[in-house]
């Protein structure tokens, strides 16, 4: 989690003042909801990580690594909504079956893991 954390930090650190050395903006020039999006992507990840920890110490990451694969299509998601990129038709049917057996899978394993 240390990796994390770090590379977390430092990566987008390095690339912002790249950005601003480039263009020549400041960090703070963005508007609100610019911000508003920045602090919702840091407690989520910081809320992901704390559920990471936790399923370590429970020995239960089996079920958080096959949940970690639905960030595919919530990538897809995000390119949609915030970049305003488009996909193709073979794009969109791959990233949703890829969150279909996600899902069917995590729900696979959590009700075997009740029954037992």
């Amino acid at each position: 989690m240390f990796f994390h954390s770090a590379l977390g930090f430092t990566i987008p650190l390095v690339i912002t003042l790249l950005f601003c050395a480039i263009t020549g903006t400041t960090f703070f020039q963005y508007d609100a909801a610019g911000w508003t999006w920045l602090t919702i992507g840091a407690l989520c990840d910081l809320v992901g990580c704390i559920f990471n920890v936790i399923a370590f110490q429970n020995d239960e990451s089996a079920f958080i690594a096959v949940v970690q694969y639905s960030q595919v299509f919530y990538a897809f998601v995000v390119d949609i909504v915030a970049f305003n990129q488009g996909i193709t038709g073979l794009q969109l049917v791959l990233a949703l079956s890829i969150m279909a057996a996600t899902c069917s899978v995590a729900v696979y394993k959590l009700l075997k893991s009740e029954s037992e």
